[in-house]
Formats: C-alpha cells, structure tokens, sequence
C-alpha cells in the first residue's frame, strides 16, 4: 500500500504565519472580537457562575457544559480576554506552530474549581496533535493540553488561574453590551436588548 505523502513542513508553517497574521487583523482586533465573541464569553460566564438566565443554552447545574465553535471563535474570545498560550511544550511536530494559533479541532477549556469556599476558572488550550488528524483513529498521537497564560489577572507563569469573581469582571469588561443578543420569550434574538 503506498503511503501518503509526507507534508512539507515549512510551507505548512509559512502558512500558518499567514493565518495567524489574518487573525491579527480580523478575530483579534477588539471591535470584530467583540462583535464576535460577546455572546459567546456572555454564555460563558453565566454557566460558570451558576446563573439561570433567559434564553441561556445550557440550564444552570450542569457538570460539563461545551460550546461549539471555530477557531474564530476561539481567537475572539482569547483576545478580549488577554490569553496566551505556545506549543513549545507540545509534542514534537507541533511545537513549531505560532503562538496562539487556534488549531483545527482545538478548544479553550474554561474549568471550575473550589479550594475552600473560594471558585476558581482555570483556563487552557486543548488541541489534537496534527498528526494524528492526518491519521485519524490510529491513536498514535494523542490530544494534548497547553497552558494559557493571563498576565493580566495573574503573575504565576504558564498558567490562567484565577478568582471566578475576577473572571465574571474581566468578562463584563470586555463584551460589547450593543452586540449581545435579546431573549424573545426563551429564543435568543439577533439585535440590540
């Protein structure tokens, strides 16, 4: 059986260069971040603080909870929020690609935790190893997770760590309210509240 041809690593990385320079001046620039991820960092913070709002997606209580999106996505909602990550601690093959490239397949996993009668959100990048998605279901590369870093809130290195109460602020922060939808009934609704 022949076996498929072998990427060509460094046009592979010249154009993830090129993607990430596009995300630059598109998903990250704060305006479009806005426009793009405010509902989504919206949903977001409610499901982490346990509010059962209007029109939400997932009824408070969960235990997991996912949203679904892009790499689009993903690079608006890190950029309204200051998140960093690197592969240089990523399996080999992939250490390579730029610093917060959302990868296909790739997730930003906001996680709470309780250390006492404080919560805490403790935020990192998962993505499958880009061999493995060339070689589906052989198993041989596994997913993997990359720390993010948010300076902004904290000064440990190569880690997103913080109070819940600080997150539900950073995110109040940085949504645009003009951009989140309005609830008809219990259906989201495109357009100003």
């Amino acid at each position: 059986m022949e076996q498929p041809p072998q990427p060509d690593t460094e046009k592979i990385l010249s154009m993830m260069a090129l993607h990430e320079f596009y995300f630059d001046q598109t998903q990250r620039e704060n305006y479009l971040a806005q426009i793009g991820a405010s509902n989504l960092l919206q949903e977001i913070s409610q499901t982490l603080n346990g509010i059962d709002a209007p029109c939400r997606r997932i009824p408070a209580g969960y235990q997991f909870a996912a949203f679904v999106g892009h790499d689009t996505n993903i690079a608006s909602v890190a950029s309204l929020l200051g998140l960093t990550w690197q592969f240089t601690n990523a399996p080999e093959g992939t250490q390579e690609l730029p610093d917060n490239d959302p990868l296909p397949a790739g997730a930003l996993v906001f996680e709470l935790w309780k250390e006492g009668s404080e919560s805490f959100v403790r935020i990192s990048y998962a993505a499958q190893d880009l061999r493995e998605m060339r070689r589906p279901g052989e198993g041989l590369y596994p997913a993997f997770r990359v720390p993010v870093r948010c300076d902004q809130f904290t000064a440990e290195p190569n880690t997103c760590k913080i109070r819940l109460k600080t997150f539900t602020d950073a995110v109040a922060g940085a949504i645009g309210p003009k951009f989140l939808s309005r609830c008809d009934g219990n259906n989201p609704v495109c357009g100003p509240l």
